[in-house]
């Protein structure tokens, strides 16, 4: 394999991985708060996109709409069909009503967008950018990079909001006991919901630079989430800037796959490495703080 092949596969695998690190974020940053996974993440962040291409107009305005819906729809679901579950601290009933609201959205979107592909705009003509040559066959697109940048200037921008912030403390001791933190005032309920609709908001960021270079279908955010599942995984649910870096790892592996002429296994094989890591090694799932 040549350097050119070395650098498009690197590169590239790292800009598809910072998208994966912001859903995979936002499903840590649910299950530091809550102790379970948020199982309709990818589905919610995919139906907002779809909320933001009904609305049309501009990138601006789709984008704006998108992350707009995601957070709307991520608090809603704690604040109506979560909650009851949260005070009880039942489990069951969670992942229940979660993957209820998976099918129930996934449902609804392939209603209403009833086409196999839809195009989603993209915030530059990328199509209008000639890739650069790096010998031997490989290139490199500029936008590549663009994704690259937006995905670790978004991470860097949540990790700030989550470690310097008055709302980011907040989480930080709800996540360490909720019930001390309620005893001396903090929101928790109020917070977990903000929590929900910042997970939103980074899975829609996500989607927004990535999905327009394919497609947007109806399966869009349930691919999405199962790659955040595989990131967050990846590194035993520890904390949301762990799992951006998880999300970094599965983008390279994905793209290593494929410049290996095996495409078809680009989206097993993440979920498979996976499966690997947690046979040898269990998660720590509920002894860290949101860091």
């Amino acid at each position: 394999m040549s350097w050119g092949v070395v650098v498009q596969t690197v590169v590239t695998g790292l800009a598809t991985g910072a998208a994966y690190g912001l859903v995979a974020a936002g499903f840590v940053l649910v299950f530091r708060l809550t102790g379970i996974l948020h199982f309709a993440h990818g589905d919610l962040l995919g139906a907002a996109l779809f909320v933001g291409l009904w609305v049309g107009g501009g990138y601006g305005l789709i984008a704006g709409v998108a992350m707009a819906a995601a957070a709307v729809m991520g608090a809603l679901l704690f604040a109506v069909l979560l909650r009851p579950s949260f005070r009880r601290n039942a489990t069951g009933q969670w992942v229940a009503v979660t993957v209820a609201a998976a099918f129930m959205v996934q449902a609804a979107v392939a209603v209403a967008f009833p086409r196999v592909a839809y195009i989603l705009p993209d915030v530059v003509r990328f199509d209008e950018w000639a890739p650069w040559d790096l010998g031997d066959g490989a290139t490199l697109h500029p936008r590549s990079l663009f994704v690259l940048g937006v995905g670790v200037v978004v991470g860097l921008l949540a990790d700030a909001v989550l470690t310097r912030t008055r709302f980011g403390l907040g989480l930080q001791a709800v996540a360490d006991d909720a019930v001390a933190a309620s005893l001396v005032g903090v929101s928790v309920e109020r917070l977990v919901t903000g929590a929900f609709a910042l997970a939103g908001v980074l899975g829609v960021v996500a989607g927004l630079v990535i999905v327009p270079a394919t497609t947007l279908a109806p399966a869009t955010g349930l691919l999405l989430g199962l790659k955040g599942i595989a990131a967050s995984l990846l590194v035993g649910l520890r904390s949301p800037r762990l799992a951006f870096l998880g999300g970094l790892a599965v983008g390279v592996l994905e793209a290593a796959v494929v410049s290996l002429d095996a495409p078809q296994w680009r989206d097993v094989a993440p979920i498979l490495a996976v499966l690997v890591v947690l046979a040898w090694r269990p998660p720590a799932l509920a002894t860290e703080r949101v860091e």
